[in-house]
This record gives structure tokens, sequence and C-alpha cells, in this order.
């Protein structure tokens, strides 16, 4: 099973590190990542709208092959 920890506007993906720690020892794949503009992405040249977040999740899920599967995500902030 995969979880997706996802920061909010001024919440970077650090704040999930603990989180994931404990989230995979119990034999979860955990995800996490920034969205663009914050924490360590680049800032996106576009709208930052929720399109962008959906696209950016979207083509993250299948460059890591993870479409079709069943993804749980656990958000913080803007991403709750």
């Amino acid at each position: 099973m995969q979880v997706v920890l996802v920061g909010g506007i001024a919440t970077p993906s650090v704040y999930a590190i603990d989180y994931a720690k404990r989230i995979s020892k119990n034999g979860f794949l955990v995800l996490t990542y920034d969205l663009y503009g914050r924490g360590y992405s680049n800032v996106a040249r576009t709208a930052n709208d929720e399109r962008l977040f959906v696209s950016q999740i979207v083509d993250l899920l299948f460059a890591l092959k993870l479409e079709g599967k069943r993804v749980h995500f656990v958000g913080a902030s803007m991403g709750a």
C-alpha cells in the first residue's frame, strides 16, 4: 500500500520525515514531495492553482509506475 504525504502552502515536505518513518515501519511505501514553489521545489512558470498541483501528483505517480494502484493521501494545510 502506498501513502503520499503532501505539505501545504507554507509547509515543505521535511515536515513529514518523522511521519514517513513511522508509517514505513508498518510496511507502507511512503512518498513525500514538495509542491511546486514550496520547500526545495522550483517555482512553476504558470498559475499556482489546483490544476497545477493535481497534474504534479498525477505526473509523479505515473513516473513512479504507481498509476492504477491504491494510494492514500495525507495532507497538511492546503494538502488536507
